[in-house]
């Protein structure tokens, strides 16, 4: 692979001189699949590639990964690179990571809609007995459904943490109509008592117009009738202070049932 004198190389080129080097049915995967698909993971500045039931000796710069399960469904082209897919990147990643990291980059696939977790799945069975596999079913069997619907990590936290103690949301990123006739979406309900929950990123709501609007938008909620007073909660509430988040969940479960009879 050559270049022009003058031209600056690139991680792009870096990566695709992996996939020229080895040749033949091979794919960007692993760390370098994650990169090319903005998957969280720490960057490795290594090439990692997947090649087709071959024996292929890397390089300090190329790892190369051999595999008897190709599959021309896991592998996509993402900018005239040849890449596994989300699904078999994360199989292919289940045994090399941490519980907490995987999981993360599971919801990740699973919140922007890159691949369900049935998919995540099916990926796990075609590629039989891989490294990590028990932990990663356990992860897949362990998730809720609300997190597909969820559009933030911190939506995913409150899921997480509602469910464990027993108060799981009915919907998150719920649609309604404010007193103004404006579309507006609740992070999580809680129905049929119609207790809402708005989570507060630290860092969006820092700014004082950012609070204000936040307020004007929960008082145009309110003033339709049809909600109770909103519950909030930061990150550091969902993570250093779950017991309170529950508690103050089902307070308003148990206000609301009250109210209703």
């Amino acid at each position: 692979m050559y270049a022009i004198a003058g031209v600056a190389l690139t991680r792009t080129h870096e990566l695709l001189s992996g996939l020229l080097f080895v040749g033949g049915d091979v794919a960007l995967s692993h760390a370098s699949a994650a990169e090319v698909q903005g998957l969280p993971l720490w960057p490795d500045p290594r090439v990692h590639v997947l090649v087709r039931n071959r024996s292929w000796r890397g390089t300090s710069d190329v790892a190369v990964h051999r595999t008897r399960t190709w599959d021309d469904e896991h592998v996509v082209t993402v900018g005239g690179m040849r890449v596994t897919t989300p699904t078999r990147t994360v199989v292919d990643l289940a045994g090399r990571l941490g519980y907490g990291q995987l999981r993360k980059m599971v919801l990740h696939v699973v919140r922007h809609r890159l691949a369900s977790a049935a998919d995540i799945g099916r990926a796990l069975e075609a590629a039989g007995g891989v490294r990590g596999a028990v932990q990663l079913r356990e992860i897949l069997d362990g998730l809720s459904p609300l997190h597909a619907g969820t559009a933030t990590a911190l939506e995913s936290l409150y899921v997480d943490v509602a469910t464990r103690g027993g108060v799981p949301p009915t919907h998150v990123n719920y649609p309604v109509i404010d007193a103004t006739g404006r579309l507006r979406r609740i992070d999580a309900v809680h129905l049929p008592e119609r207790v809402p929950v708005e989570l507060d990123g630290e860092s969006w709501h820092s700014l004082e117009p950012d609070r204000r609007d936040d307020d004007q938008r929960e008082r145009a909620i309110l003033a339709t009738g049809d909600w109770r007073p909103f519950l909030r909660f930061t990150f550091t509430d969902l993570t250093d202070r779950p017991a309170y988040v529950i508690t103050e969940v089902r307070r308003a479960l148990d206000d609301a049932r009250n109210d209703a009879h």
